[in-house]
């Protein structure tokens, strides 16, 4: 299986079905100029035949052979170099023998991992990661059954690398713990044995608040409750007595408070309870954290003057929540940022355009019909690229000298923030670019420029 990319989500995502449908569990990675690319993909294809049919590969996965799948991306921005990752299933025991040779199996293995110079997917080795741009590729745990915002428990790889081998499992059989990679005090305790005594104390909390932790089960006595229903509830559950003129509002939020502290004390007693699927994301590399950390220091230090760049930050940031991993970590990082904000300019905060959507990855199978076609929309792609840059640049500039002309020409306008006046520029401004249209005078001078990018030279056979 050979999949062609461009967009950096569609990579991201090819390469996590490759684990997820595909059951890869070696790989290896390279770069490689255009001129070198058709060459090695046919080297590659003759060596791993790379184009099997769906058939072909289920009745290899039978017998527990080895199947390979190509990942193959282009970046606009780096004209004349692609990325590609290949990935193998490994050697399996056989679907239909329950009998097999377990030793023998990780015997052709680490024989396959030698002689093809391959590295592991499941691996605490920091060295054998895998990553891509700011990426890297790592593993949460879903909890079945538990509700949303408890029903996750997030492995840093950054940390503890990609460390669980199965997809699903028993908390009940097996009990899996991982320290850190880097030797540090740091641990992750996925599920542990549920011992007689959480036996009980499970069966009495869930009759009782059950309701906190399960999806299913729905408890919708406190929606519209009375104050004495509210009275009644913390008497008879908490053996809390409040006054009784205390104000709706105050019970009602202290009887939430006590629920939170309850479903906080005995959730890993449910999360042992429960049927655990173990899945692949990618997560932010902490290097790019760390850049991302100092990055928003400076540019919160600078809000009074430079608002606007404060806030590009932020939406370029909620940009790249297209998988679960990155999406848990921008909501910490947004709420450390809103603190942070809040705390230092309390009446600057309310005026903040803070984004509030995260946008989610939508893949489908490649478009692009063989390398050839490919090839011709890799052109395609750093031309509009180069068209788009351009654009961006004139639009900078005309917005300074309008900006310029509104600050002399209104007193009100005369202090506003960039942002603002880039904002009231948008909604007053009729939209003068069109779809940028490759013309093919645009591709020849394209591939004058860059002679090893030209089609021709990429067969239409893979």
């Amino acid at each position: 299986m050979i999949n062609y990319t461009i967009k950096t989500t569609d990579c991201l995502q090819a390469i996590v079905n490759c684990m997820t449908k595909n059951k890869c569990r070696y790989w290896m990675t390279s770069t490689l100029p255009s001129a070198k690319l058709g060459a090695v993909i046919a080297k590659l294809n003759e060596k791993y035949n790379l184009q099997m049919s769906s058939t072909e590969r289920q009745s290899a996965l039978r017998i527990g052979q080895p199947v390979w799948s190509l990942v193959v991306h282009y970046n606009p921005n780096e004209v004349g170099y692609f990325q590609f990752w290949l990935f193998t299933t490994g050697h399996r025991p056989p679907m239909r023998k329950k009998i097999y040779d377990a030793d023998a199996i990780d015997s052709a293995n680490r024989k396959l991992v030698r002689e093809q110079n391959l590295m592991n997917v499941i691996t605490q080795n920091p060295n054998e990661l895998i990553r891509f741009k700011e990426y890297v590729l790592g593993q949460y745990v879903v909890y079945e059954g538990l509700k949303t915002g408890i029903n996750k428990q997030y492995i840093s790889p950054s940390k503890f690398g990609v460390p669980i081998e199965q997809n699903s499992f028993n908390g009940q059989e097996s009990e899996l713990s991982f320290k850190s990679m880097y030797n540090t005090d740091d641990k992750v305790v996925i599920t542990a044995k549920v011992n007689p005594d959480d036996e009980e104390r499970f069966n009495n909390i869930n009759r009782n608040f059950g309701f906190l932790y399960y999806r299913n089960l729905q408890k919708g006595q406190h929606v519209g409750m009375t104050q004495p229903q509210i009275l009644a509830e913390l008497r008879k559950t908490y053996g809390v007595t409040p006054d009784a003129n205390t104000p709706y509002n105050d019970l009602i939020r202290q009887l939430f408070k006590l629920y939170h502290r309850t479903n906080n004390r005995y959730l890993s007693i449910f999360q042992n309870k429960s049927e655990k699927t173990v899945k692949f994301t990618w997560y932010l590399h902490q290097d790019y954290l760390d850049r991302l950390d100092l990055e928003m220091r400076s540019k919160i230090r600078d809000i009074p003057t430079r608002q606007h760049l404060f806030e590009d930050s932020m939406k370029r940031i909620f940009a790249k929540g297209n998988f679960h991993g990155v999406r848990h970590q921008i909501g910490s990082i947004n709420g450390q940022v809103r603190k942070a904000v809040k705390f230092r300019y309390p009446n600057i905060y309310e005026k903040i355009q803070w984004p509030t959507t995260l946008h989610y990855v939508r893949f489908s199978p490649t478009p692009y019909k063989n390398l050839h076609h490919y090839a011709e929309e890799c052109s395609k792609a750093s031309i509009i690229i180069k068209e788009l840059l351009f654009r961006k640049e004139v639009d900078a500039y005309n917005n300074r000298k309008v900006r310029k002309a509104l600050r002399a020409k209104d007193e009100i306008l005369r202090n506003a923030s960039v942002s603002s006046l880039n904002k009231l520029i948008r909604e007053n401004t009729p939209k003068e670019h069109s779809d940028i249209i490759v013309t093919q005078e645009m591709i020849n001078d394209f591939i004058l420029k860059h002679p090893d990018m030209n089609p021709m030279y990429f067969p239409k056979t893979l």
